[in-house]
């Protein structure tokens, strides 16, 4: 059946389009969150780099995370992975607040200053329940100060206890980033729990100024 009217719905998925003389039509764009990749987190010892997520080609970034630790009582933390050379920048740079409360009124809220990490939760992801997040990420891979925000949820006790949080971090250099690091520790920010083993998914979305 032909297409005989178009109106706002009827592009919606559509880049571009063929012309008379059999090219395509420029300048036609979806618009919105443009899907970038699924990385697949895998880790025996309780990190994980996911690389390779940020680029010149968007700004905006939104990060939907959904992670399993194997132990209990373990507090998930994120570093940044620097475009110049794939390292982890533990300069210190990294203010960061979150906001959490579970079912009993229980405050479960974090914050600290110049830290090379951020965490949004303690005592979280008992083992078998996983942690799901929406991270939005603005301006990453350029020379701006990257900032952070979000909101997740996770559990700290069998079966019970659902932990709904909010958050937000910062980077104070300009520094470029390519990149995510989680780790596993037993307190916040310590060592990394060797012996947890992370799995989980991130799947990466881009949004452009223009």
């Amino acid at each position: 059946m032909a297409l005989i009217r178009l109106n706002n719905q009827s592009l919606s998925s559509v880049t571009t389009l063929p012309a008379a003389d059999g090219s395509s039509l420029t300048g036609i764009s979806a618009g919105g969150f443009q899907f970038i990749k699924k990385t697949t987190i895998s880790s025996t010892n309780g990190s994980f780099d996911a690389t390779d997520l940020f680029s010149a080609d968007y700004n905006h970034y939104k990060l939907i995370w959904e992670i399993d630790n194997s132990e209990n009582n373990v507090n998930t933390n994120f570093g940044l992975i620097k475009a110049s050379d794939g390292t982890l920048d533990t300069g210190g740079n990294i203010d960061y607040a979150a906001h959490g409360l579970d079912p009993d009124g229980t405050g479960r809220s974090y914050n600290a200053n110049n830290k090379a990490y951020f965490q949004v939760e303690s005592q979280d992801d008992e083992n078998v329940h996983k942690h799901f997040m929406e991270m939005n990420v603005f301006d990453p891979f350029n020379a701006e100060k990257t900032n952070f925000a979000g909101f997740g949820v996770y559990t700290v006790n069998v079966n019970s206890d659902t932990v709904t949080y909010n958050f937000a971090a910062m980077s104070q250099v300009t520094t470029s980033y390519s990149g995510i690091n989680i780790y596993a520790s037993t307190s916040i920010g310590g060592a990394v729990n060797t012996s947890n083993v992370i799995t989980g998914k991130v799947m990466v979305y881009g949004m452009a100024e223009a």
